[in-house]
């Protein structure tokens, strides 16, 4: 169950990771530090969640309209 639900939040999470700079560095640093993955049994122990959260972070970055957004929340 804790699986299922960690799935659903980080799934949950891609599509912000791709609008708000803010929330974007908080999930990289959520998923890489703390590794949420790691409290959980089943499929998602071995869940990449780092790369579930760069690669929508990443692109958000390349479609964002404010400059610097990755360093700075202005």
């Amino acid at each position: 169950m804790r699986g299922i639900l960690l799935l659903l939040i980080i799934l949950g999470a891609v599509p912000v990771c791709l609008v708000s700079p803010l929330l974007r560095r908080y999930h990289v640093v959520l998923g890489s530090y703390f590794n949420p993955h790691r409290f959980t049994y089943g499929f998602t122990y071995n869940l990449p969640v780092a790369l579930l959260v760069a690669v929508p972070t990443l692109l958000g970055l390349f479609f964002t309209k404010k400059v610097g957004s990755f360093a700075l929340d202005a």
